[in-house]
């Protein structure tokens, strides 16, 4: 216990010594303008930190417990990291179970366990490290210490602030969705998972928001399964039939990993391909045919994406969709999942994931739509608080398809 409390006195000194908090992270193009901080406000203090090494000739180290990789920021092309703070980690832990567990080296290994550069990429997985750390991966340690893991995992949430992006009211909206969640998680792959009826007790705009951006998208798929939508201007792809006028922000390439990663297989290519050769033998149409060699030549080797994004005629273009959309895919399900995955696959190849932009939805401000599984997900502006999953899986909504 006196090497533990010694040791967080130093911290603190050391953090009022700088006038800083070690455990905030630098803010990126996208926590800047209207929602970043204001002119005229200190830099962020790992920023600070950063300077102050920089000027020591990086003689002094930022030791930190970290959580990686908790969301990407597309602008800046990097991930975030979620910053444990170590002295109320381990503040927090020094009167648990966990700590009368350990032994005289274990508590010395967790006195300095912010010498140890220890990270996972969620809190679940840091928990399990932790221990691992402090039982100098004995196995009979491990096992020791590991009934106690949730002490681990409980310090661990109370020393994690929330992102500095996130502002009092989306952190105020993610805990009063997590209160009336089913399933609360901190799991990569696991998201908390919140029954419509919850979430209508929550907010009945968010339940009403989501609601409503289901039921357009189901209408929209139903749509994609009839010819006549296709017919009605050959020049657009199925990504262009299945996106138009839907608040579709983007595909979610999902980087983070905090959605259940999987991909979406391609469906008609090689029918695709076929029809493309077929139309060069006896059996073709002529003036498909020409449109065919005049852009890929005599010996065509195509894919969906490159007949739906050609610039064959609208004739040869309406004979696509006919004689492979509508036949190769016997079903609406089928060729909406097509549609979908032709309008994500060029930001990820077989990305499952569409986002929608939530407007008016009670504080939600995100959609994400599995086409493959047709699962939804509500989340709030990136947010990552007391370590949870960002995103939840709302049940109870009627099919997609």
């Amino acid at each position: 216990m006196d090497t533990l409390t010694a040791h967080l006195a130093s911290r603190i000194r050391a953090v009022d010594a700088v006038n800083m908090r070690t455990h905030e992270q630098v803010p990126t193009d996208r926590s800047q303008g209207a929602e970043g901080r204001r002119r005229g406000e200190q830099p962020p203090a790992i920023q600070q930190l950063l300077t102050l090494q920089r000027g020591a000739g990086n003689r002094a180290v930022a030791r930190l417990l970290d959580v990686l990789q908790v969301d990407y920021d597309p602008k800046a092309g990097h991930f975030h990291t979620g910053h444990v703070t170590v002295a109320d980690f381990l503040s927090t832990l020094k009167d648990s179970n966990f700590f009368k567990t350990c032994n005289d080296g274990e508590k010395a290994r967790l006195g300095n366990i912010d010498t140890a550069n220890l990270t996972a990429f969620d809190m679940p997985s840091l928990a399990d490290v932790v221990i691992q750390h402090v039982a100098a991966n004995k196995p009979p340690r491990i096992n020791a210490l590991s009934p106690h893991r949730s002490n681990v995992l409980g310090a661990l949430v109370v020393a994690t602030p929330r992102a500095p992006k996130v502002s009092d009211r989306e952190e105020n909206v993610f805990k009063r969705v997590i209160a009336k969640a089913t399933v609360k998680s901190r799991s990569k792959g696991v998201p908390s998972v919140i029954p419509l009826a919850n979430l209508n007790d929550v907010s009945t705009a968010m339940s009403a928001a989501v609601t409503g951006t289901q039921a357009a998208v189901a209408a929209r798929n139903q749509e994609l399964g009839l010819a006549a939508t296709y017919a009605a201007d050959p020049s657009w792809s199925t990504a262009d039939f299945a996106a138009n006028g839907l608040p579709v922000r983007s595909a979610h390439m999902n980087l983070a990993g905090w959605l259940v990663q999987h991909n979406a297989p391609a469906t008609l290519d090689i029918p695709a391909n076929a029809w493309a050769n077929h139309h060069l033998g006896p059996g073709g149409d002529p003036a498909t045919g020409q449109a065919i060699v005049a852009i890929w030549g005599n010996a065509p080797n195509v894919t969906a994406h490159d007949i739906e994004r050609s610039t064959l005629p609208n004739a040869a273009k309406s004979r696509y969709f006919n004689e492979v959309v509508m036949l190769q895919l016997p079903t609406p399900q089928a060729q909406a999942t097509h549609a979908w995955r032709e309008y994500a696959n060029p930001t990820m190849v077989g990305c499952p994931f569409i986002e929608f932009t939530a407007d008016q939805a009670g504080g939600l401000s995100r959609y994400v739509w599995d086409y493959v599984t047709d699962t939804w997900y509500v989340g709030v502006h990136y947010n990552w608080i007391q370590g949870y999953n960002p995103f939840f899986h709302v049940t109870g909504l009627p099919p997609s398809f």
